[in-house]
């Protein structure tokens, strides 16, 4: 099933509330665009809880300014596709230490450092109570 042009515009819609949240860094509205089991996964970690994801950036905001600029988005009725520009800056060097304990495969960024990131994303949408498929 194919997703009209107006599910698409309100899908995006639907992902500019969550950035515009995401940016102004409130978790209870960023969190509640996701379901209480959740699968969030990136640079090797994977969060599994919605206090996992919270804790997560309240670490990471508290180091780091993140700012996501969407540069391609396509949604179906059950998927979004996103290309999007990551930019990371660092204004508080993070505990190396802590972070490979906390947090393995994370990179431990040093006040002043910057990174852009390319990213390409798929994010599925499911309305049911198991876990999606993993590919």
């Amino acid at each position: 099933m194919e997703a009209t042009c107006q599910e698409m515009v309100l899908d995006q819609q639907l992902y500019e509330g969550y950035l515009k949240a995401f940016h102004a860094r409130d978790y209870d509205s960023v969190l509640a665009h996701f379901h209480e089991r959740i699968s969030v996964r990136f640079a090797g970690l994977e969060l599994t809880t919605q206090s996992a994801v919270r804790d997560f950036y309240l670490y990471f905001h508290s180091h780091v300014d993140e700012r996501i600029e969407i540069i391609d988005f396509m949604s179906s009725h059950n998927r979004i596709y996103l290309e999007a520009r990551v930019v990371l800056s660092c204004f508080k060097t993070m505990d190396s230490e802590q972070v490979a304990t906390t947090y393995p495969g994370l990179l431990a960024l040093k006040g002043g450092q910057s990174v852009n990131l390319g990213q390409l994303g798929r994010i599925l949408i499911t309305n049911t109570v198991e876990a999606p498929e993993r590919r």
